[in-house]
């Protein structure tokens, strides 16, 4: 997912005789406050996050240093921003399930933590209360990065007495991972397990996975953009749509 939000980023600064410095902070906040410190003290012009850890109120003491986006949404504050709204992006996903008759639905997060997860868990919580359903808290599965975290969702699954008949997997990845366990344990998908996966990337396409197509290439060189024209603070909301294929 950030290779090509990381794409966009760095192409539009090219264009525009900008150079790109990548600081990997691992969502560690002391990490962060370094990156932060180099834009008071000028060693950098902007800094865009795309992820982060530090609290808002942090960040927003060093605005006055130099030009600060967020790739979350910050509408009503004074940070700009190019952003997913998560929360109806999540309760598009699980209305999806729910009008094909899926009740038992789980799902995949890359964090247990963070402004996205945190958007995307209030609206699985909300949907759950007006579809009067009961939160299976086994029904979550956290740090699903890669294909083989997708296996390993499966194995916990099979040791389910009431497993869900559903997941929304925020990583085409991992939701590869998910339906090649189902092929090789005779799980049927979707008939025994539905997957909804994230991101739209080509191996959602070769498996045939519906997935929502999030423009991250897009989205980072708008963040490029503002992060060059700060005069102007925007909070630039990005749409996303959903790709049906034939395994859902």
């Amino acid at each position: 997912m950030f290779g090509l939000l990381v794409e966009g980023i760095a192409n539009e600064a090219v264009k525009n005789n900008y150079k790109l410095v990548l600081f990997q902070t691992n969502y560690e906040e002391q990490r962060e406050l370094e990156d932060l410190e180099m834009l008071k003290h000028k060693q950098i012009d902007a800094l865009i996050f795309c992820s982060r850890d530090s609290p808002l109120k942090i960040i927003d003491e060093y605005i006055v240093y130099g030009p600060i986006i967020l790739c979350e949404d910050t509408r009503g504050k004074n940070i700009s921003s190019t952003f997913i709204d998560h929360y109806k992006i999540f309760t598009e996903a699980l209305n999806y399930l729910y009008n094909k008759g899926h009740r038992k639905i789980g799902y995949c997060l890359a964090r247990r933590t963070g402004s996205n997860s945190s958007s995307r868990e209030k609206a699985y919580h909300d949907f759950l209360q007006k579809i009067n359903e009961p939160f299976e808290p086994h029904y979550r599965f956290y740090d699903c990065l890669n294909f083989e975290d997708g296996q390993e969702i499966i194995k916990s699954l099979c040791a389910m007495a009431n497993p869900p008949t559903a997941l929304i997997v925020t990583s085409d990845q991992v939701a590869a991972g998910i339906l090649f366990d189902c092929k090789e344990k005779k799980i049927a998908v979707p008939d025994k397990l539905a997957i909804l996966g994230f991101d739209n990337q080509p191996i959602a396409q070769v498996m045939k996975l519906t997935t929502f197509d999030m423009p991250l290439t897009k989205m980072g060189i708008n963040l490029s953009r503002q992060a060059m024209n700060p005069r102007v603070v925007n909070h630039e909301e990005v749409y996303v749509k959903i790709v049906e294929r034939e395994i859902v």
